[in-house]
């Protein structure tokens, strides 16, 4: 096996500890990929111009994440399933997306979503408030989240007025991200209503609209909580 690779970078011979092959010279992308793939092992041997003989490929310091072990199985567990991924608990195990709950927000419109991610807090509150500046008219920051107003706005939400905060809390490996919506009637919707009154039927359709967004906004809200979990998965 031969691969040649730039002239700036490290170039790696490696060895089976089972055969007296010598392969290479590999870089160190390429040297990666065997050992992702499976072709490069802990016990094998690799080298490179800046070692003073062949090293152990589980003790280099370059390479060595690659063959972590997997996390010791619980103390409950039998010998049978010794090698086996460890069990997922129970709330890890139910559906990710999780919305509507009795979230500790204000409001009478509540949406909830558990983002699972091994991300640090602080990059679940910049996705989430790229999320929000997609849909909101405002978006300021706070100690817990957010606070958000003009949310979903077009020029048929001029009867109602929408805002509230958002919230990212975290629960052992997931983030709860929480949405308190405070959903009310402007004053154009008023003006509206007492103008349309005079007439058989119309002064229903402020009214119409105003039920309609209501279902606007809770969508809106739900599909920024969702891109959140796809931007960190991705």
């Amino acid at each position: 096996m031969s691969t040649e690779g730039s002239a700036s970078e490290k170039q790696w011979y490696w060895s089976k500890k089972s055969s007296d092959e010598r392969n290479g010279p590999v870089g160190q992308e390429q040297l990666e990929e065997l050992a992702e793939g499976g072709n490069l092992e802990r016990e094998d041997l690799v080298w490179h111009e800046g070692f003073d003989d062949w090293k152990k490929a589980g003790s280099v310091e370059e390479i060595e994440e690659l063959f972590a072990s997997p996390p010791p199985l619980p103390n409950d567990q039998s010998d049978e399933k010794a090698g086996q991924p460890p069990t997922l608990p129970q709330s890890e195990s139910e559906s990710r997306e999780v919305y509507d709950t009795k979230a500790d927000v204000e409001g009478n419109i509540k949406v909830s979503k558990y983002v699972t991610t091994n991300a640090q807090r602080e990059l679940v509150l910049r996705e989430t408030e790229k999320q929000l500046r997609n849909i909101c008219d405002s978006v300021t920051e706070n100690r817990d989240g957010f606070n958000i107003s003009g949310i979903a706005n077009t020029f048929g939400s001029i009867n109602r007025s929408a805002s509230g905060t958002v919230t990212v809390s975290e629960k052992g490996e997931r983030y709860l991200v929480r949405a308190g919506i405070n959903y009310t009637t402007s004053w154009a919707f008023w003006i509206l209503v007492i103008i349309l009154i005079t007439t058989s039927i119309f002064w229903l359709l402020p009214i119409g609209f105003y039920f309609y967004h209501k279902k606007i906004v809770r969508r809106e809200i739900k599909q920024a909580f969702d891109e959140v979990q796809v931007l960190l998965d991705t």
